[in-house]
């Protein structure tokens, strides 16, 4: 299980950051407080997750690897929820979203990497997500003999 995780955002120049029991955090314009301690950035930004009023459902998931599965998934909450709202971004970020409160959902059922989610998965752990693997209906491993990740889902 990954015990922290920094995942940066240049054009937006937002930090997210996490570390086991340390809770999870998102920091805007994080170029003005270069050099600074985890500590003294956390004393600084906005604890995960924020308080955020949507009135749609909302779902990240990825334009260019939509599969069958993620349709499915789409429609399933549509059923659910009425109207929902797609946003598409990066993958590790999409897990941050979510980590945050912007978003409810991101399925992903497609192929991802095992570096392409742990730092995320980090934050999201410290903010009350998590990233739950659609195979084994556990949270996410890591360190594995493939580092494929199988399909998830993070809430």
């Amino acid at each position: 299980m990954p015990i922290g995780g920094a995942l940066y955002v240049p054009v937006k120049d937002v930090l997210y950051f996490a570390w086991q029991g340390g809770g999870a955090y998102r920091i805007q314009q994080a170029k003005t407080f270069a050099g600074r301690s985890a500590y003294e950035l956390a004393a600084l930004a906005e604890k995960l997750p924020v308080q955020n009023v949507r009135e749609t459902f909302t779902i990240v998931a990825s334009r260019s690897h939509s599969t069958p599965e993620t349709e499915a998934f789409v429609a399933e909450k549509q059923a659910q929820h009425g109207s929902v709202q797609l946003t598409s971004i990066g993958s590790a970020l999409k897990i941050c979203l979510v980590a945050e409160g912007a978003a409810d959902v991101y399925p992903r059922y497609a192929p991802t990497m095992e570096w392409d989610t742990a730092a995320g998965h980090a934050v999201a752990l410290e903010a009350g997500k998590d990233i739950t693997d659609v195979t084994t209906g556990k949270s996410m491993r890591y360190n594995k003999d493939s580092l494929v990740n199988n399909w998830f889902i993070v809430q």
